[in-house]
């Protein structure tokens, strides 16, 4: 049995085979050790496998901030308790702490749940899978990010197999949000699509702007991935790609805006604006220009996904003939 720690696919393989019964197993110590278990098949394991469902005489919920239950597939706030209690009394000499954690149960009067802080969802098995934290919370431009969330929304992606996102400044100096992903099969996922995939989930502030795949994450003692020991983003990933000139009077206002917004000498009509490093404030004011420059009224998201200069202008022009 394993236990603390999220179990990395790579210690399943080694054990989980000869005959063993491998079982993941997750508790907090407030919760008095293991609340939910999964025996895990012999087979190759990619990913970190399930927590598993709740143990004899335990109860969980996965829940949003509000406490209400969420469905199967969408991350929450797992809650632990039990029918014969199971669950620390609270914290010595910490009267508000365990006001803020031990709480009365929302769906079964009279109980007693803990919040946990661990961010996890229900699978298509109706297994639990850890996601990470939920109050690993930062403030980016003004605004309150729980980049537990995102990753969360990343995992989500069949192609990604871990997620982590962190805060790092660009080479101007300018705080930024950079999503860090390993596959989850042989194909790894294109940051373009990783953006169009957020941009359904997400608010635009939330989603990276910069992207590193990497084979795996390297780690330290107990198997934490080590986010200090993480890469910085290749600046110039773009720069390997073949200039396409802006070719219409639209493309080139267009091109020239994103230019100004990110203090650049060349934009091509097939460059992207996030991948040549725009985040969503900048991306604000690109909007705002082009709209003013044209007379019309497009969105921040016609930035994200595919949205090349030449979408974006022939998006543009769309909107002018239809006016």
């Amino acid at each position: 049995m394993a236990g603390a720690e999220v179990l990395p696919p790579e210690l399943v393989n080694k054990w989980n085979r000869d005959g063993r019964r491998y079982v993941n197993m997750y508790g907090p110590t407030e919760a008095a050790i293991a609340c939910t278990e999964y025996v895990c098949p012999p087979q190759e394991w990619t990913v970190s496998p399930p927590i598993g469902r709740p143990q004899v005489n335990r109860q969980v919920y996965v829940v949003d901030r509000w406490l209400n239950l969420v469905p199967p597939g969408i991350a929450g706030e797992l809650l632990v308790g039990g029918e014969d209690g199971g669950l620390a009394a609270g914290y010595l000499n910490q009267p508000e702490l365990t006001a803020e954690k031990f709480i009365a149960d929302p769906f079964r009067p009279g109980s007693t749940v803990y919040r946990t802080g661990d961010l996890v969802r229900w699978n298509h098995d109706l297994q639990l899978e850890f996601i990470g934290r939920v109050d690993n919370q930062i403030k980016l431009r003004g605004l309150r990010i729980e980049l537990g969330e995102i990753e969360a929304a990343l995992v989500g992606h069949p192609a990604v197999g871990r997620a982590v996102v962190l805060v790092r400044p660009d080479q101007a100096g300018e705080r930024r949000l950079i999503g860090y992903v390993t596959a989850a099969g042989e194909i790894a996922p294109a940051p373009n699509e990783l953006r169009e995939y957020l941009a359904d989930l997400l608010p635009d502030y939330m989603i990276p702007t910069a992207w590193v795949v990497l084979a795996e994450f390297p780690l330290i003692a107990g198997w934490k991935i080590d986010r200090k020991a993480l890469p910085d983003p290749v600046e110039d990933a773009a720069a390997g790609q073949a200039y396409l000139a802006p070719r219409t009077e639209t493309e080139q206002t267009v091109a020239q805006i994103y230019a100004t917004v990110l203090a650049t000498d060349r934009v091509g009509a097939d460059d992207r604006f996030f991948d040549i490093g725009g985040n969503s404030l900048q991306a604000m004011r690109a909007v705002s220009r082009i709209n003013k420059s044209f007379g019309i009224k497009i969105s921040i998201r016609q930035l994200y996904g595919d949205a090349s200069v030449s979408a974006v202008a022939s998006a543009i022009d769309a909107k002018v003939a239809a006016r």
